[in-house]
């Protein structure tokens, strides 16, 4: 449970979400296309980190089917939330969709967008890096990339409030990671749903520790 300092509520938050594995299960759509084309078996637990994979593709072929996806069939890509939950956070808050990719890719996402969460109102705005997002000055993130965690950590930030989406390539060596605004949930719906109930009044953290990282 959250242990922040609750201020009046209402206050409307700029909201940074990430896409890939965030607000799109882009690595499920990944893994059926890989397996379809070498005809294996892998699942997204084989992402088992965020930096070595269980599966036999290099960071290039991974770009490049990542590129393909993205702008040939982004519609095969799901979301991980349903539009009344994104809705309801976009009507209450400022809502821009934050992620690191080619900046060619903001047409895919913004058609994805539309396709996906109708009348749901966000911005778009693509990062030169990951870790850039934790210097955005956004009050609150969700993502799922521990650099995002680790450069909140790194710079001292306590007033961002990030809902860590738990994934495969999130755990093990980074499951320690720790901060008094960095907050761990199953998922999405998760993270949204208690920033709705009680995040949406927080100002910043208090010192005690919340369930984290």
């Amino acid at each position: 449970m959250m242990q922040p300092e609750l201020l009046r509520s209402g206050d409307r938050k700029r909201i940074g979400m990430d896409i890939d594995g965030t607000l799109a299960l882009f690595h499920e759509t990944f893994i059926k296309e890989y397996n379809l084309r070498y005809n294996s078996a892998y699942a997204v637990k084989d992402f088992y980190s965020y930096n070595k994979w269980g599966i036999p593709v290099s960071f290039k072929e991974f770009s490049e089917m990542h590129d393909q996806i993205w702008k040939a069939r982004w519609w095969d890509v799901l979301p991980a939330v349903s539009a009344k939950t994104l809705d309801k956070l976009a009507q209450n808050h400022d809502l821009e969709i934050l992620t690191h990719r080619p900046r060619d890719h903001e047409g895919p996402i913004r058609e994805w967008m539309d396709f996906y969460f109708p009348g749901v109102k966000s911005k778009i705005k693509i990062t030169d890096t990951t870790q850039e997002k934790a210097h955005a000055k956004y009050d609150v993130l969700f993502d799922d990339a521990p650099p995002v965690a680790e450069e909140l950590i790194k710079k001292g930030d306590t007033s961002t409030l990030l809902f860590f989406v738990t994934r495969p390539w999130n755990q093990n060596e980074h499951h320690e990671l720790k901060a008094p605004n960095i907050i761990r949930v199953a998922s999405l719906t998760e993270g949204i749903d208690l920033f709705s109930k009680e995040g949406n009044r927080v100002q910043k953290p208090s010192r005690q520790k919340s369930k984290l990282l």
